[in-house]
Formats: structure tokens, C-alpha cells, sequence
């Protein structure tokens, strides 16, 4: 899985490329490439909320 700072990083520079870019054809891959750069980037995010939900939740079991 992809880290979250890598996810991060590489949705900046897919903006980057995509903001300089003239090319339509090139426009449409990059915009494809985003797209799944920024669902990999949610999925570590909702991964490291559901990690932090277990933690608080076996914290709760144990001082119950």
C-alpha cells in the first residue's frame, strides 16, 4: 500500500504536470492518473481513521 505522503506527493505533481500541460491527449491521461492518485491518497486517509477507531476502541475495552 501507498503510504500517505507518497500518495500526497504524487497528487501535487500530477497538478503540476497537468497545470503546464497543453497537449489535450496528454491532458486526459494525466487527469486519469490524478484521479487515481487522489484514490489512493483517500484510501489512507480512511485506512489511518479506521486504524485510529480500533485503537480508541480496544483503549475503551481495556480500561472498561
Amino acid at each position: 500500500m501507498v503510504d500517505k505522503i507518497t500518495a500526497q506527493r504524487d497528487v501535487e505533481y500530477f497538478y503540476e504536470l497537468l497545470a503546464k500541460e497543453t497537449d489535450e491527449n496528454k491532458r486526459v491521461i494525466l487527469q486519469r492518473l490524478l484521479a487515481d492518485a487522489e484514490k489512493l491518497r483517500q484510501s489512507d486517509d480512511q485506512e489511518e481513521n479506521g486504524d485510529k477507531k480500533t485503537k480508541a476502541a480496544q483503549a475503551n475495552v481495556k480500561d472498561g
